[in-house]
């Protein structure tokens, strides 16, 4: 045993991130490790506390508006949206549940659906005009089915004049309703153009 006293003699004082590792591949970097290995050594991953005063001030600001349910999640992910962050949609849901703890819907799960309603249709007003027609939940089933711009047009649409649950809905497109049925509620009118929508719901 003396000569393993003497190995790690003069080396038990030394911090980990000093201690040099004989490793066969690195981790790469940027990994979400606390620790990462570079070049063989152990380092310390040291992360700048990232500032969301901004966002959780817009936040308060979304919140005193007493905006309908639709329009509040849109502008919510239009915020979240606009930080470059990744961990953005889970600091607002945190946020929000803590200051806002009687109001329901602010899981990160959900603020990731508010980023993702938003992405989706920041580019297609008319569309992001008609899906404010219609409830969340219905919203949601749409979004998280892989469906065209066109196709999810119609669902939006025919879910707002049919009045279908979010059962219905996922039923519908389960059925391939939406193949179906595109061209002749085209001719009805059903599906819109958009031409003389006015988007003025979600800011831009």
């Amino acid at each position: 045993m003396e000569p393993f006293r003497n190995h790690l003699h003069g080396r038990r004082n030394q911090p980990i991130h000093s201690i040099l590792y004989s490793v066969a591949q690195p981790l790469e970097r940027g990994s979400n490790n606390y620790y990462s290995i570079i070049q063989g050594e152990a380092r310390i991953n040291i992360r700048k506390p990232v500032d969301y005063s901004a966002m959780f001030a817009a936040l308060d600001t979304l919140m005193a508006e007493n905006l309908p349910q639709i329009e509040l999640y849109c502008e919510i992910g239009r915020l979240v949206s606009g930080r470059p962050e990744k961990g953005a949609a889970i600091a607002a849901a945190e946020y929000l549940c803590a200051a806002y703890p009687d109001i329901s819907g602010f899981s990160p799960r959900n603020l990731r659906r508010m980023w993702e309603f938003y992405r989706t249709y920041e580019t297609a007003p008319a569309i992001l005009a008609e899906s404010m027609t219609i409830g969340w939940t219905q919203n949601v089933a749409i979004l998280e089915t892989e469906l065209t711009p066109q196709e999810r047009a119609w669902c939006i649409k025919a879910a707002g004049q049919f009045s279908w649950s979010k059962l219905e809905l996922q039923q519908k497109i389960a059925d391939n309703t939406h193949l179906g049925n595109r061209s002749r509620l085209h001719r009805q009118n059903v599906l819109y153009c958009g031409k003389n929508q006015r988007y003025g719901v979600c800011r831009q």
